[in-house]
């Protein structure tokens, strides 16, 4: 039970979710820099 209650610690980290946040932002200039192109 201590194990899983770590594990959702982690998912709530800020931190995860800031890289999180930087993903999706990086697919998202993908996205405006392939429309550029076309």
């Amino acid at each position: 039970m201590t194990e899983e209650k770590q594990g959702k610690k982690e998912v709530l980290q800020p931190r995860s979710s800031s890289k999180f946040k930087k993903a999706l932002g990086g697919v998202f200039v993908n996205l405006r820099l392939q429309e550029g192109r076309n």
